[in-house]
């Protein structure tokens, strides 16, 4: 491929919001589904007919009940995608300014989902602002990595993916509510019907 065409594919990325739309929506299915697993492991795994500890069935109970940090993480990227292309379509509709070109190049450095959702223009309600903060989370370091960087980042309390308000866990399942909640009023801004 010849490097002429080579960045014209690349430079798609910059001007079409719809390419952010679709891949945020690959993100979001396949955290739903990673979600959707480790919350029925967790329940197989402390319910009443939990298999018996140690045993090849409770092992892997154990293991996919604890992929729900995987499936915050790629929440955290469809939102940070869907927001993002948000922010390519207002610039796409501004005049080309030299403003547009250092937003563009601020955009694709951040995984700050609250900073984000600013740029974009959003003004989150309080449930949503938590999930955004606690989504930026999994994205810098808790779904990806054993510890963050730094340690005053480690162990924080309240944990981020109980809440952080309260350690009820049904929180967890609530902050999935907001996200599933957000996703779906965010795409349809970038990812129009398509008309027959």
């Amino acid at each position: 491929m010849d490097n002429n065409l080579r960045f014209t594919y690349w430079n798609q990325g910059n001007t079409t919001p719809e390419l952010w739309g679709h891949r945020a929506c690959n993100l979001a299915y396949s955290a739903n589904l990673i979600y959707q697993r480790s919350s029925l492991a967790g329940k197989a795994l402390f319910g009443e007919e939990s298999p018996q500890n140690g045993t090849p069935e409770a092992q892997q109970l154990i293991s996919e009940s604890s992929m729900s940090p995987i499936a915050y993480m790629l929440a955290g990227f469809a939102i940070e995608n869907v927001l993002k292309g948000l922010i390519i379509q207002q610039i796409n509709a501004e005049p080309s300014t030299i403003d547009g070109d250092v937003r563009l190049r601020k955009l694709t450095t951040t995984h700050d989902l609250t900073q984000l959702a600013k740029d974009a223009g959003i003004d989150p309600e309080d449930a949503v602002a938590e999930l955004l903060s606690t989504l930026t989370e999994f994205l810098v370091w808790v779904g990806r990595y054993p510890r963050p960087r730094k340690l005053k980042d480690y162990m924080k309390e309240p944990d981020p993916l109980i809440g952080r308000k309260t350690r009820d866990p049904s929180t967890s399942d609530n902050q999935w509510l907001v996200f599933v909640r957000l996703f779906n009023e965010l795409v349809p801004r970038i990812l129009r019907p398509v008309k027959k």
